[in-house]
């Protein structure tokens, strides 16, 4: 499988929650960025401390999940690399925003991974959940990019709206209805088979989201849309959610 095929819903998550969060503060004198650089490497030192803890976590899952073979051996040479990298950027302590970036994607990989091999609530919320320390300046300004194309989208209302600003709206709708069904499977009000059932179409909605962002349109993305809704509602109902009709 290609490697773009283990996105979670924190790629989504990330896209949407922070939806204009992009405001510049004030510019720091040079004794306060100083001090300002020193906080953000210790941030990066503890998400990293974070990771490593999380992965030695996940390491018998995928061990026990490749001998019964529910992941193939490229994944598990995957999850590998993963735990070297970790290793190597903890020993190094590096915090430059090639690092950072590097840090997302695993710890993005690592949550899907973490579904994939039935790993606990705990574990998965803990790497879907945003990093701020890791956020770096091309992901701010992704960031207000998006927000400037949803106020766009909110302004011009006279025409019918775009695939890509429909399965936007789907994606934060999906996104509150995920973080109630969090909250309430942790709580035993729903089945951890329904919440990872909804997980597994956020996996889908995310390649489709992908798709829509690179400006794509036809008559097969419109149906995934289509069959996404469907299938969320059907979860929506199932668990008797009050944003089921926000998918009919």
């Amino acid at each position: 499988m290609k490697r773009s095929k283990f996105l979670l819903i924190a790629v989504l998550s990330a896209s949407i929650i922070f939806t204009g969060c992009g405001k510049k503060a004030e510019e720091p004198s040079s004794e306060q960025g100083v001090e300002s650089s020193e906080t953000g490497d210790s941030a990066v030192t503890e998400v990293v401390e974070e990771l490593d803890d999380l992965s030695q976590q996940l390491k018998p899952l995928v061990d026990s999940a490749l001998q019964k073979g529910i992941i193939d051996q490229s994944r598990y040479d995957e999850f590998a690399h993963y735990l070297k990298r970790i290793s190597d950027i903890k020993i190094s302590k590096g915090s430059s925003d090639a690092v950072k970036k590097e840090l997302s994607k695993i710890k993005d990989e690592l949550a899907v991974l973490a579904s994939q091999v039935s790993a606990s609530n705990d574990v998965i919320d803990a790497l879907v959940k945003p990093a701020e320390a890791i956020k770096t300046n091309e992901s701010e300004q992704a960031v207000q990019e998006t927000s400037a194309a949803d106020n766009s989208a909110q302004v011009d209302t006279k025409g019918p709206a775009t695939l890509r600003e429909r399965v936007s709206k789907f994606s934060s709708d999906y996104i509150s209805f995920q973080n109630e069904c969090s909250r309430r499977v942790d709580l035993g009000e729903i089945a951890q088979e329904d919440y990872t059932e909804l997980l597994n179409l956020g996996i889908r909605l995310v390649e489709l989201k992908e798709k829509t962002d690179l400006g794509q349109v036809n008559d097969e993305l419109e149906n995934e849309l289509n069959s996404l809704k469907e299938s969320v509602h059907s979860c929506a109902v199932k668990v008797k959610s009050e944003l089921a009709d926000t998918f009919e």
